[in-house]
């Protein structure tokens, strides 16, 4: 048998054995890479232990404790979880129906108050909100698309007024 022969027989075999180790169902399956799932370009061999999706698009990355969703190569992306409904419970608490937080830098109206668009599609349950600038933040109300905070000077107690800018974070949920 000739070398090329060997090749050929050899790779012919191989991929035999790869075709049936790929159709083969796993009860389990074990990924023991080290490396962290980091957010900026992916240089070869520092790659996460797991990753789903094509490293130029849209992709996710996984280590032993960390799970990072990314727009491409080096663009973390937003992570959406039970997005076509279903509850998510963590640990041992109640089920989170759904959940949303941010930030942001907006002016107040002649009411004191900032509207703040979330994408649960329901009231949230618990509103919790913190100005940068040191104020007093009341929920004002709520509803399925917004909740409206409004801000107070925290030494006098008084409305701050329109136009104030402030910088808010936030969190809602809804149990």
């Amino acid at each position: 048998m000739s070398l090329v022969d060997k090749v050929n027989d050899l790779a012919t075999r191989l991929a035999t054995e790869i075709n049936a180790i790929r159709t083969e169902p796993l009860d389990h399956l074990t990924i023991t890479g080290t490396e962290d799932v980091g957010t900026g370009p992916v240089a070869p061999g520092s790659e996460p232990p797991l990753r789903i999706g094509n490293v130029n698009g849209v992709h996710l990355r996984a280590d032993g404790n960390e799970l990072q969703s990314m727009s491409n190569n080096d663009t973390p992306g937003a992570l959406g979880i039970n997005v076509n409904g279903g509850n998510i419970r963590i640990g041992q608490g109640r089920q989170v129906r759904a959940f949303d937080f941010g930030y942001m830098v907006q002016n107040t109206d002649s009411n004191s108050r900032i509207t703040v668009t979330h994408v649960m599609g329901m009231v949230p349950t618990t509103v919790v909100a913190t100005s940068a600038n040191n104020h007093v933040v009341r929920v004002f109300s709520t509803n399925s698309n917004t909740f409206t905070l409004e801000l107070r000077n925290t030494a006098t107690g008084a409305l701050v007024g329109q136009g104030f800018t402030c910088s808010v974070h936030w969190f809602c949920i809804a149990v």
